[in-house]
């Protein structure tokens, strides 16, 4: 017999063992959970009667019908039990109606299967018989328990005296008492016999156990007693090829396992050889055509060796990292020095994971140079194994990718304020919409608008303009959370998304927080200047389910915020567009009496400067906005279930 058939032969009887100690485990584990969930089923059948007793000893003090309805709903359990126990003790049960009396019974549908299969199997014995004797005559201390609280119905509704309802209570009392002791005594009968169960089980499970073991050590050492010496053979040779001698060979004369297995090893040892010399070679021409494309591409190269901790960097490296062109021989805790500190950790631990896990790696990172300017510079990596397998170094390459993230940063972000442009700002409320959808959650925008800006362009110029649009920007960073996102929408307009709201009014408190923000002077060019905003609110799904829809609608809120004396805040709301609108006409008409001079612009009524008045400043705005939606102060769910109040 061949030694893989010895080995088959072993495994095929240590699986068998095992096998049947599984399926000797699966069975305890099975009747201990139905012995549970008789237990658990005990304590709901106990739950339940002195729910009954309560309500039913409150019945017949207050006279409530309400008590007695609860005390007949706490009664269903023990007949649902009771019908169980009923079926399954006839001959031939009906599985489907003992199911259904354990489920009155509120046990679990889970566990319904194995308490009837424990029922059936283990009924006679002795822990069992008793449990069941103990369930049958507390089903006759319910039937009583029932039969009194109908004699105490019928005593309250014919009105009889509280002398005759406390005779009864009395009895109902002394039928719960002994209710109570036979509860008592099935749960510890229960326990006896899982304890019993539980010691035999683990006998059985230990003998299994040795059995399984005793015969796998026996049949091992007979097998591995015969291959022993060849193997140990084997494995001097094995020592010598990992100390690099490669002329060493085995036995391979015997026709079998180990003999085919000398043959292989001996074939290997010579394809090494071959293999490292090949490697040497493209290696060498590798570091060649490497030097060359760092010439050409401006692209530095670098060598980390573990054993000695010392990086060998190109000189293109060097100008890279800010570093002095002769230090071309570093440590790595010198090359993290250089790395800038709010990436440190991020590269240590990146460049880490790759030294232990072999993995290539790409990684962009900042460098903080010595006139404080930031450089982008990306690295590519990988390991290299030595004969042994084992990492002892990594090659990589360093380029300079500042301006390509320059780029990056212009087509996501203003300029002038650094915060988002509007297509980044959309994306990101996409995501926050699928999130908020996933989790049924609330999301909200803000449409932020500064109320007389023009006024500070026209007095300071544009230049303080901008100045204040970057100091307002700041102001609404440091009023809002990380999760939250701002971008600047054109102008002296700002959007802010608002994720993971806990509720809607929730918006409204973020958005005169920061109206109280902008309401603190701002410093330009030595001047105080006060400013003020006008926000609207939409809300996420209510008011629309994409971003360019919320911010239409967050806009109309806005414009009424305007309407409305500015410095305010209008969730939006369609329910008053039509009421809105009437006003407006009424509106018109008056202004139109007193025939003010108007101009129009861009669709829209934009007061005279020389009779420019809050009324009619506020009545042009109105007019530009009469297609639009009209908002409310406050979210339309609030506002319903303040209408409903």
């Amino acid at each position: 017999m061949t030694i893989a058939r010895r080995l088959y032969l072993v495994l095929g009887i240590m699986l068998l063992l095992i096998s049947a100690e599984l399926c000797a485990l699966l069975f305890t584990i099975n009747t201990l959970s139905a012995v549970r969930a008789y237990v658990a089923g005990e304590g709901l059948w106990s739950k339940a009667e002195k729910d009954a007793a309560y309500h039913l000893e409150a019945y017949g003090r207050t006279r409530a019908p309400k008590e007695y309805q609860a005390y007949r709903e706490r009664l269903r359990v023990g007949f649902g039990d009771q019908q169980a126990r009923l079926e399954l003790a006839k001959a031939k049960p009906d599985p489907s109606r003992a199911s259904e009396g354990f489920l009155h019974g509120g046990n679990d549908l889970a566990d319904i299967p194995g308490m009837i299969s424990l029922f059936q199997r283990f009924g006679k014995i002795s822990y069992i018989a008793q449990a069941i004797a103990d369930w049958t005559a507390g089903d006759a201390l319910m039937t009583r328990f029932e039969a009194l609280g109908s004699q105490l119905y019928a005593q309250v509704r014919s009105r009889k005296s509280d002398a005759v309802v406390a005779q009864t209570l009395l009895q109902i009392a002394d039928v719960n008492a002994q209710m109570t002791v036979i509860e008592d005594h099935f749960s510890a009968t229960l326990g006896e016999g899982s304890r019993w169960l539980t010691g035999l089980v683990i006998k059985i499970l230990v003998g299994a156990a040795l059995l399984v073991e005793l015969t796998g050590l026996l049949l091992t050492a007979a097998i591995t007693r015969r291959i022993s010496v060849r193997l140990k053979a084997m494995l001097h040779a094995s020592e010598r090829v990992s100390q690099g001698d490669y002329s060493v060979t085995l036995d391979e004369n015997r026709n079998d396992e180990i003999g085919r297995l000398a043959a292989s090893f001996n074939k290997m040892t010579q394809e090494i050889e071959r293999e490292r010399q090949r490697a040497a070679d493209a290696v060498l021409a590798s570091e060649t055509s490497l030097r060359e494309a760092q010439r050409v591409a401006h692209i530095g190269g670098w060598e980390w060796n573990f054993e000695s901790d010392a990086m060998s960097w190109s000189r293109e490296v060097c100008r890279l990292h800010g570093a002095p062109s002769d230090a071309v021989e570093i440590s790595y805790a010198r090359f993290i020095h250089f790395v800038h500190p709010e990436d440190t950790l991020r590269v240590d631990q990146i460049v880490r994971a790759s030294r232990w896990t072999g993995k290539p790696f790409v990684l962009d990172y900042r460098v903080l140079l010595s006139d404080g300017a930031v450089r982008w510079l990306c690295a590519e990596a990988r390991v290299e194994r030595d004969a042994s397998d084992d990492p002892f170094r990594m090659l990589g390459t360093t380029r300079d990718i500042t301006e390509r993230k320059r780029l990056e940063f212009l087509a996501q972000n203003d300029p002038l304020t650094n915060l988002l442009n509007r297509p980044a700002l959309v994306d990101r409320l996409n995501r926050a919409m699928i999130d908020a959808s996933r989790t049924h959650g609330v999301a909200a925008l803000l449409f932020l608008d500064l109320d007389h800006f023009k006024h500070v362009n026209d007095t300071l110029g544009h230049a303080a303009g901008d100045r204040l649009l970057a100091a307002v920007a700041e102001r609404l960073k440091s009023r809002l959370r990380s999760s939250d996102t701002i971008a600047r929408h054109g102008g002296d307009e700002f959007l802010i998304a608002l994720t993971e709201l806990p509720h809607a009014e929730t918006a409204g408190h973020v958005a005169h927080s920061i109206l109280a923000a902008l309401a603190q002077p701002f410093l330009i060019d030595n001047e105080e200047v006060s400013m003020t905003a006008s926000i609207g609110i939409s809300l996420f799904p209510h008011d629309g389910d994409d971003p360019e829809s919320l911010i239409r609608v967050a806009d109309k809120a806005m414009y009424h915020a305007k309407v409305h004396g500015r410095n305010n805040v209008r969730f939006y709301s369609e329910r008053t567009h039509e009421q809105a609108a009437v006003e407006l006409s009424f509106d018109l008409k008056a202004l139109a009496s007193q025939e003010s001079p108007l101009a129009i612009r861009e669709g829209a009524l934009a007061p005279d400067p020389s009779n420019a008045g809050n009324v009619l400043d506020g009545l042009a705005l109105l007019a530009g906005d009469v297609a639009r939606s009209i908002c409310l102060a406050v979210p339309p769910a609030l506002a319903a279930r303040r209408r409903s109040r």
